[in-house]
């Protein structure tokens, strides 16, 4: 997910004032880095009806190559056609270009959740074979964090405008307030969430963020309480995103009970003044194994 760390501004005053006059007047894709990567045309695709957001391609690309574990057949979904229609849908039509189309708050969440997950798929296919999406580096004059590549200068086109991941996950999807999309958007990496073996629809989508957010926090990868060193073990991305689960409960292992099911939860009652250490994110790229 979008999981690039942007809030070092102190560091990044620096560097600039270290360059002085060099970095007067420079665009960012020499401070920072920028590829654009285009979508597929003409695959055919036609504009949908207000409402009607073809996300049943995307649907139909994730149960093909999507296993139970959340792992991603890369190799396959390349040669998928319908991944490239999907793709080229986004890059027509959005809900900023065409709002007459996304009526709905529940139709433009839906479409910019799949469209992350989407957009993370094309682009590790573009940049295959690669350990992690770490790996996609760009030239630039400054470098902030890792994963800046693939986050950051990487942008893609929806409604025919260029955004990249991390505007798109930061500046829109968590504007609309629900802190259940960290289990939904996946960003290509083993630390992430479980990815889902469907898309995410407007008619069922809040139903289908509680189902991620609770296999989410079920997985003891993601919570779990350890009795012997008297802590609760929390994916980091229970660190980074902290204020948004905050802004639903007191804290954190509340946000947690209420998606933990038994025997968590009973656990998790019983270790509400516990410690919570972060576990270090896995950057592993999340691909089957190769047969």
């Amino acid at each position: 997910m979008g999981r690039i760390k942007m809030a070092a501004v102190a560091g990044v005053v620096v560097v600039l004032i270290g360059l002085g006059s060099l970095a007067t007047g420079l665009p960012q894709r020499i401070l920072l880095g920028q590829a654009d990567l285009p979508s597929p045309a003409k695959t055919g695709v036609e504009k949908p009806a207000a409402g009607q957001f073809p996300h049943h391609l995307l649907g139909g690309v994730q149960q093909r190559h999507v296993d139970a574990q959340g792992q991603v057949d890369y190799v396959g979904m390349a040669k998928d056609k319908a991944l490239k229609q999907y793709l080229e849908a986004l890059a027509r039509w959005s809900p900023a270009s065409h709002p007459a189309l996304f009526p709905t708050r529940q139709d433009q969440l839906t479409y910019y959740i799949n469209a992350y997950n989407a957009l993370v798929f094309w682009g590790v296919i573009q940049h295959w074979p690669i350990k992690s999406v770490q790996d996609v580096q760009f030239e630039s004059l400054i470098k902030l964090k890792d994963g800046q590549g693939f986050f950051y200068s990487l942008r893609f086109e929806l409604g025919g405008q260029w955004i990249n991941l991390y505007d798109l996950e930061n500046t829109i999807i968590r504007g609309y307030g629900d802190a259940r999309i960290h289990a939904a958007i996946n960003c290509a990496s083993k630390g992430c969430p479980k990815l889902a073996t469907f898309a995410f629809t407007p008619d069922q989508l809040d139903q289908q963020l509680t189902l991620v957010m609770e296999v989410m926090v079920n997985e003891p990868r993601n919570v779990r309480v350890n009795t012997d060193q008297g802590t609760i073990e929390a994916s980091s991305i229970f660190d980074w995103f902290r204020s948004d689960f905050e802004a639903e409960a007191p804290s954190l292992p509340q946000y947690w009970l209420k998606y933990a099911k038994p025997p968590l939860r009973a656990q998790l009652q019983a270790a509400q003044t516990h410690p919570i250490a972060f576990v270090p994110y896995d950057w592993g790229i999340n691909a089957q194994p190769s047969p």
